[in-house]
């Protein structure tokens, strides 16, 4: 069972080979990228659970970079957790004042890393635990009821479409790859062609009318958006 994924950004190699050991005996997945460039690309292109920031020569990107995730709506919910060679009590409190879940100076003990991760993982997962009804302006979804109102008449969905609307609202604002969408809607396992998920769109499009349908927006090279 995969635990969640890691999006390690980082260019120091002790780090990366302990984390990578630790994890991944753990079930974690650990992806490594050492640019600094392209940051929220590559967010959207791993979907990481957790966030780890490592920049070495420059701890100051580590704050930087952090700050333009927790300032965007998008990428916002995601934990960051940095790690620094430095210690001192004004670099934790910075690092936590901007939005940082958490801050560890090395050197790493890199099993109670693995027991602080599962902690700000635990504490993700009860914050998102499914919303029973999700509205935006005309369209109301209740999760109990398995139902759809678009200016309240009801519409009937196929459960996969009743999934997908409800992925879509749910994550409301971020741009979503179709091979998430695929995994969420249908399961984490499935290895289908993702443009699939093309078609399913399209009718769910033509169910929710010329209005409703325009929150669904399509996101060049990456998937789909919901926007209010």
């Amino acid at each position: 069972m995969i635990e969640g994924r890691i999006l390690l950004f980082g260019n120091d190699p002790k780090i990366a080979q302990g984390l990578k050991k630790t994890l991944e005996k753990k079930a974690f997945t650990l992806y490594q990228v050492k640019g600094k460039t392209g940051v929220k690309e590559k967010v959207l292109e791993f979907e990481p659970e957790l966030i780890i920031l490592n920049f070495i020569s420059l701890p100051e990107d580590n704050f930087k970079i952090c700050e333009q995730l927790k300032q965007d709506k998008s990428f916002r919910n995601i934990p960051v957790v940095i790690i620094s060679n430095i210690s001192r009590k004004k670099e934790l409190i910075k690092a936590l004042e901007i939005g940082a879940d958490d801050y560890l100076a090395r050197p790493i003990d890199f099993d109670i890393f693995l027991a602080r991760l599962r902690a700000i993982l635990r504490r993700i997962s009860y914050r998102e635990e499914p919303e029973e009804i999700l509205r935006c302006k005309d369209i109301v979804i209740n999760l109990t009821t398995r139902t759809l109102l678009v200016k309240e008449k009801p519409v009937k969905l196929t459960p996969k479409e009743f999934a997908l609307l409800y992925t879509l609202m749910k994550k409301r604002g971020r741009a979503l790859e179709r091979r998430y969408l695929m995994k969420s809607v249908w399961d984490e396992k499935y290895l289908g062609d993702p443009r699939t998920i093309n078609k399913h769109i399209e009718t769910l499009r033509k169910k929710l009318g010329p209005g409703a349908s325009r929150h669904i927006k399509t996101v060049e090279k990456v998937g789909y958006m919901f926007r209010a």
